[in-house]
């Protein structure tokens, strides 16, 4: 198991009320499998964009323990 710290940014879905949280989550776990079990489907995380301690990352990328992930709600406008 690996500790992560996960801060959610901008005005989306959150699974819990505060804005950061750390969980626990299996070794080897990518971006996109911990958004799945944060409750975004497929559809919702072409709308995120990820940091993992500071550094933007593919949703493929793998998490480690001890990261500091930021996810960020993509808007636009005009």
């Amino acid at each position: 198991m690996i500790r992560i710290d996960v801060e959610l940014a901008g005005p989306m879905r959150r699974p819990w009320p505060e804005p950061k949280r750390q969980i626990e989550m299996a070794d080897g776990t990518t971006v996109v499998e911990l958004l799945k079990s944060l409750g975004f489907n497929s559809l919702e995380s072409r709308y995120l964009s990820v940091a993992v301690n500071g550094i933007k990352v593919k949703h493929s990328a793998s998490l480690g323990d001890g990261d500091q992930v930021f996810v960020l709600l993509i808007v636009g406008g005009g």
